[in-house]
């Protein structure tokens, strides 16, 4: 899948490194409807690329309210687009702030390659570690357990031993986890004085660096853990019983698109934990 497939509305995450330091960054994929946008954003292309690439346009990535930069030789950055519930990934992207005429302030992110989903099959599996409460078929009662995985299309639990389970059994499952969700700020004042346009200036150049500096992810003061709660109904397909537990297999009966956004989003902690530099 090439960068230019992602559409309006697609989450993106850019990920900055200069050095051992890096910096997580969020956004969403704009359309550009305006003929002379488009016009402006080819020429622009051309002027500093030396030729037409497929490219996507974002809302501006930001640090504490401030635009980035990332013209930089020495700053590298990877890319990563959700689209239908599936995460492509472009490495060594190019990433350009423009100012166009009818849309206004935006990145432009260049990349000729073509991506596949790192979630192939869409059936990831990401190992969790929390409790869970069951109900089997029928039975109105609910049992703690705990889960071993989960995928957009599946499950895995340990039950107690003495729960007595079969493949064919429908199974609901109850869980709750907490993810960074973005805070909504209230729109900032705008600088009116010279002096107060100076130092907002100044802060603009220097934002990427206080990311940089500031723990390694812009995240942390942009995003605030929020409770989500899943109920999800299941088929056992598997059992596994062993000495001292069983496990069972299950795979849903209906496609959950929130779901489906919580495993790539462990999906993707995985990824940021596994490439982040050891201090």
């Amino acid at each position: 899948m090439f960068i230019d497939e992602l559409i309006e509305g697609c989450e993106l995450t850019l990920t900055a490194r200069f050095g051992s330091k890096t910096a997580s960054f969020s956004s969403k994929a704009v359309e550009i409807t305006s003929p002379k946008d488009k016009k402006e954003i080819s020429g622009f292309i051309e002027r500093h690329e030396g030729g037409l690439f497929p490219y996507v346009v974002a809302e501006m990535f930001t640090f504490n309210g401030h635009p980035l930069s990332f013209d930089n030789n020495e700053i590298s950055c990877d890319f990563i687009g959700i689209l239908d519930s599936k995460p492509y990934e472009w490495h060594n992207v190019r990433v350009y702030r423009i100012n166009l005429d009818n849309y206004g302030p935006a990145h432009l992110i260049i990349s000729e390659d073509d991506a596949e989903s790192f979630n192939r099959r869409n059936s990831f599996r990401v190992p969790l570690a929390n409790e869970c409460y069951i109900k089997l078929g029928s039975d109105d009662t609910l049992n703690k357990a705990n889960l071993k995985d989960l995928s957009s299309v599946g499950i895995g639990i340990v039950v107690p031993k003495f729960l007595f389970v079969e493949a064919g059994e429908d199974i609901l499952v109850t869980f709750s986890d907490y993810m960074k969700m973005f805070k909504v700020k209230s729109p900032a004042r705008q600088p009116e004085t010279k002096i107060e346009k100076d130092i907002a200036r100044f802060k603009k150049q220097i934002s990427l660096i206080e990311a940089m500096n500031g723990g390694g992810s812009a995240e942390k003061s942009e995003k605030v853990n929020q409770k989500i709660e899943f109920v999800i109904k299941a088929k056992i397909v598997r059992v596994v019983d062993t000495i001292n537990r069983k496990t069972i297999g299950c795979k849903f009966l209906a496609i959950n698109q929130e779901l489906s956004k919580y495993v790539n989003e462990k999906q993707m902690e995985k990824r940021r934990a596994k490439n982040r530099p050891l201090q």
